[in-house]
């Protein structure tokens, strides 16, 4: 556990690692110390747009996904994969949306000179 993890900035891109999935989401390690959530909501773009059921369907454990920092609650919760109790201490929350690169394809067409 590292005690005083970097901050990422809002709007700032991360190449992470998801590395746990819930029914709501999936955690990707972004820097050492700090895991953000990539809601269900926000994986549309993964799933070229359409909703998604469940998360095992666009993303695995240890999966490679490049993520925008979308939000920062300092006051969230923290949700720890065993018991949460009333006493859990406060932990920023990090929230992210994935980055999609449109693919750019030229396109070269021959026209017969007459």
């Amino acid at each position: 556990m590292i005690l005083d993890p970097p901050t990422p900035e809002v709007g700032a891109t991360y190449q992470g690692r998801v590395v746990n999935i819930a029914k709501f989401g999936a955690f990707v390690s972004i820097m050492p110390g700090r895991d953000g959530l990539l809601h269900i909501s926000k994986m549309a773009p993964l799933n070229g747009g359409k909703r998604i059921g469940q998360v095992e369907d666009v993303l695995e454990l240890g999966q490679a996904i490049e993520v925008k920092v979308d939000d920062i609650d300092p006051r969230a919760r923290s949700r720890s994969h065993s018991s949460v109790t009333s006493r859990s201490p406060k932990r920023t929350l990090v929230l992210l949306v994935p980055v999609t690169r449109t693919a750019v394809i030229e396109v070269t067409v021959a026209t017969e000179a007459s």
